[in-house]
């Protein structure tokens, strides 16, 4: 059965760029403030203020301006299709060309299909009138659409990938492995505590959960 979600999506290239145009009028206007204060210090401080209470409301209002994009995404029997709100071109991707998808309950929904670039969904519940709830709908509508093609006898098998399946769970396998080391060669300076041997062993356990989660994740991937 085919159903239709708006979704108001978050760029993260545009995102970016309003957080660093934010950093930058920051730091322009605590200058700014620095000089004032140099010959009127109530006027410098007031303006820090000032400063410190526009850019807690500002990269919200701009995100909200121009990270911003509306789509809609029609999901029906054999596959999905994303319509910008802009005049552009709508992708359409068959389940039968979908490899594998990614569905994060935070903020993400993407779907690497078999030929062509990854699709990727980002919503901020901080931006979108209604929160999660309009992605968390269309995922849950997505995969029974999915259970429901791999019923077929000639369909294609679609993977849905875990968090220790992408390539930021091996990014933060070598930072964990690093931390760990670094602590066991800390505890064997001369000055290392009961403390520092606990911090270790804690760590290394935590380490060896999450290094064979990740392995048991990439044998599914690769196998």
């Amino acid at each position: 059965m085919q159903k239709q979600f708006n979704l108001i999506l978050t760029n993260r290239w545009r995102t970016t760029l309003v957080v660093l145009a934010t950093v930058v009028l920051f730091i322009l206007g605590l200058f700014g403030a620095g000089l004032l204060f140099e010959r009127w210090h109530w006027l410098g401080i007031g303006t820090a203020l000032l400063v410190a209470g526009i850019i807690i409301f500002l990269p919200e209002i701009l995100g909200r301006r121009f990270s911003t994009e509306l789509v809609v995404v029609t999901i029906d029997d054999t596959g999905f299709t994303v319509q910008p709100e802009l005049p552009s071109l709508p992708r359409r991707i068959a389940f039968a060309d979908i490899d594998s998808y990614y569905f994060d309950l935070n903020n993400d929904f993407n779907v690497r299909p078999r030929h062509g670039a990854k699709l990727v969904l980002h919503l901020n519940a901080k931006i979108h009138p209604q929160g999660l709830a309009p992605l968390h709908a269309m995922g849950r509508h997505f995969e029974a659409a999915v259970a429901q093609y791999q019923q077929l006898p000639t369909s294609q098998p679609i993977r849905r990938l875990s968090f220790f399946s992408r390539a930021v769970a091996t990014f933060w396998l070598v930072v964990f492995a690093g931390l760990v080391a670094w602590l066991g060669y800390r505890t064997k300076w001369p000055a290392a505590s009961e403390g520092d041997w606990g911090v270790f062993i804690l760590l290394g356990l935590s380490f060896a959960v999450y290094a064979l989660q990740w392995y048991h994740a990439r044998r599914e991937t690769l196998g």
